[in-house]
């Protein structure tokens, strides 16, 4: 997913580290959980997710962007954790606050993107209604940091010099 030019400066590289161990330990998790991947969907799970969402540029399959709301919702939870016990400060607690309000982005918008009827099995839309119950709790919790940072110029992996340039440190 990443190239050489998103590699976190040593700055950011402990928080990199913190969000980074949790997603691959979610593609783990994932992988592991749906390998009867027909206990979890009603259709085939290759399905193109742009079937329903008629956006030309999704190119991931329901199977992929399903993988990636689990991997987001368990980065979320990490993320909340280091923010709530105030693990970092300083600028790292500002790079914290800005790696969650972006992954949180982009677990609403992929949430939303899978949010069609006969997609899931049962025990698929269980999994799925945890995660949705997990977003709308970081939302609640997290919201005003929405309307206080600009994450315009982020690409697909966070970038903490990126984010400091729209977002500098008080």
């Amino acid at each position: 997913h990443r190239d050489l030019h998103s590699f976190p400066t040593r700055r950011s590289s402990d928080l990199f580290c913190v969000e980074d161990t949790v997603h691959q330990c979610g593609h783990v998790i994932f992988n592991a959980m749906t390998h009867e991947r027909g206990e979890y969907f009603k259709i085939d799970p290759e399905t193109p997710l742009k079937e329903f969402t008629s956006e030309d540029d999704e190119h991931r399959s329901i199977y992929v962007a399903f993988h990636g709301v689990f991997t987001e919702g368990l980065m979320n939870r990490a993320l909340d954790i280091c923010l709530s016990e105030k693990i970092f400060a300083g600028p790292q607690e500002h790079e914290l606050k800005g790696r969650l309000v972006y992954i949180l982005i982009r677990f609403l918008l992929d949430m939303e993107s899978l949010n069609h009827e006969g997609i899931f099995t049962d025990k698929g839309l269980y999994i799925y209604h945890q995660l949705q119950r997990e977003m709308v709790d970081m939302y609640r919790k997290y919201s005003a940091l929405f309307s206080k940072y600009d994450l315009s110029n982020q690409s697909y992996n966070f970038d903490y010099n990126k984010f400091t340039t729209l977002n500098p440190l008080a």
